[in-house]
């Protein structure tokens, strides 16, 4: 029997979101192998563990009082931009590169897709891994924890907390390496332009 989910792609994980009280959700857990046909064909078969579904992860309830998107210096990974631009927008309205990476814009000191008369995310679906991720940041200090400027980080299980964190640290690794990569490339570009010269 066929369950519908959502999917997103990221490092070369499947994250799949379907609804809690779905029939295979106990049989995944005991289970992760699974076989998903995509649409629109329904020939192409993958086979894929899940890493995160949200019966098992996606348990903190929102307020959606948008203080996560407020002054956001949320890290892109080159999938989440690979995915926003999939939504049909372009790198430069959305992204900056600085020396700590790329990361979200803002616009009058909000993230570039937050909708403030809405109060809603205007790429929910395609929105960054971080940003599913949130209220759980990295601290220098500390390590993953519980972003205290989210009102409803009370609701976070400990199951979901210690997910999220271990994803979040793939995450930070993944955007680390793409950072070297683009620093070298620009060492390398700088060099071959100074021997030019």
């Amino acid at each position: 029997m066929s369950t519908p989910v959502r999917f997103v792609v990221e490092s070369g994980k499947l994250y799949v979101s379907t609804r809690k009280k779905a029939g295979k959700v106990r049989r995944i857990r005991s289970n992760p192998k699974v076989q998903l046909a995509l649409q629109p064909t329904n020939t192409a078969i993958i086979w894929a563990s899940f890493f995160m579904t949200q019966a098992e992860v996606s348990l903190m309830r929102c307020s959606n009082c948008g203080k996560c998107c407020e002054g956001t210096e949320m890290e892109l990974s080159s999938d989440d931009v690979r995915r926003l631009e999939g939504a049909g927008y372009r790198r430069d309205q959305f992204s900056v590169l600085d020396n700590h990476g790329t990361r979200l814009v803002n616009v009058d000191g909000w993230c570039y897709f937050y909708g403030s008369a809405e109060r809603k995310c205007r790429v929910y679906r395609n929105r960054p891994l971080g940003c599913r991720l949130y209220p759980i940041v990295y601290s220098d200090d500390e390590g993953a924890i519980v972003d205290e400027l989210c009102p409803m980080g009370h609701t976070i299980s400990e199951r979901e907390f210690r997910t999220k964190a271990s994803v979040l640290r793939k995450l930070l690794r993944r955007i680390d390496e793409e950072k070297g990569a683009i620093r070298q490339t620009a060492g390398t570009n700088r060099r071959r332009w100074e021997s030019s010269r």
